[in-house]
């Protein structure tokens, strides 16, 4: 459609249209911050893992 040719498909696409940074710039700025709640989901996941397996040695 014609309102959305203006339009960046993807986010790091949006971020380089800002300011003309450069690609690790945008990724830092915009994909990292993207990832950090999978990070922090899986981070979590591993942290219970090992606790329980911390409490069936006693």
């Amino acid at each position: 459609m014609r309102g959305e040719s203006g339009r960046p498909g993807t986010p790091l696409q949006g971020a380089r249209g800002l300011s003309r940074p450069n690609e690790l710039r945008s990724f830092l700025s915009v994909g990292l911050r993207m990832v950090a709640s999978g990070y922090v989901t899986i981070f979590l996941f591993q942290l219970a893992a090992i606790w329980n397996n911390f409490f069936l040695l006693w």
